[in-house]
């Protein structure tokens, strides 16, 4: 059974989109009203444990996101696609170019774990272990992500839509996941376009030193965008720009897709 998700237009050239750690599909949606949805066909899709598939329980690895992604692209019907992946998910949009070879058009990781992981000291699994569970240290880490920068009531109002709509042991394998997973040798001769979207803002392990060295150096093709104006959350920080970014990339490196 596909997991449950959204769509948005109508347009030949298909995307996959998913998530980030910190909260679900609902990060795109002042996104999507800029979308072109009559060249594009958008499939928003919540991983295990989040948003619309919340009580869907499972593994939370690499590996088992990647099939679920899979398997939404065959319900829909969609032979080839583009991959767009935010943080944590730019991990497993990765896993599902590794698995999909022939089927992924292009890759778009915005601000990404890359297939080398985010690892965490003890002191990091503590912080990240007490946020999945809706404490404030999830407020610690947005602030870090973010250059503390942005009103109180965003950072709180984001933080209650994680409350609401993560299963606090979802979030808590996904952590495992990025923080232990090493599948980087795998990736090796993806040919694929890539972008890296990443933010002026963001935590220096998601800067463009950092991309160009752990994603750069296995996707030979890779582009890299920085909106000097956000932190790591393009789509939500500045969704008109980061629809134009998104879409030009897409554009540029598309053909009709094959219903």
């Amino acid at each position: 059974m596909a997991l449950r998700y959204e769509l948005t237009g109508n347009g030949p050239n298909k995307v996959l989109v998913t998530h980030n750690w910190m909260g679900t599909i609902r990060c795109y949606d002042e996104v999507r009203p800029y979308l072109d949805d009559s060249n594009f066909s958008y499939a928003f899709v919540d991983l295990r444990g989040y948003g619309l598939n919340k009580s869907l329980e499972g593994d939370y690895t690499a590996s088992e996101s990647a099939r679920d992604l899979i398997d939404v692209a065959n319900d829909l019907g969609w032979t080839q696609f583009h991959m767009v992946g935010h943080s944590m998910s730019g991990m497993i949009a990765l896993r599902v170019c590794v698995e999909a070879r022939s089927r992924v058009k292009t890759l778009v990781a915005i601000t990404p774990v890359t297939a080398e992981g985010f690892p965490l000291d003890n002191a990091g699994r503590e912080l990240f272990a007490a946020a999945a569970s809706g404490g404030t240290e999830w407020l610690t880490i947005a602030g870090m992500l973010t250059s503390g920068r942005l009103p109180d009531r965003w950072y709180n109002a984001q933080l209650q839509h994680f409350r609401e709509n993560v299963n606090p042991a979802a979030a808590l394998g996904y952590m495992q996941m990025f923080s232990t997973t090493n599948f980087a040798a795998e990736t090796a001769g993806l040919q694929l376009p890539a972008l890296a979207v990443l933010g002026g803002h963001d935590f220096m392990a998601f800067c463009e030193d950092e991309m160009r060295q752990k994603l750069g150096k296995w996707l030979p093709s890779l582009e890299i965008e920085v909106i000097e104006s956000s932190g790591h959350h393009p789509m939500l920080e500045t969704p008109p720009y980061f629809a134009k970014v998104l879409e030009k990339f897409l554009q540029t490196n598309s053909q009709s897709d094959t219903i």
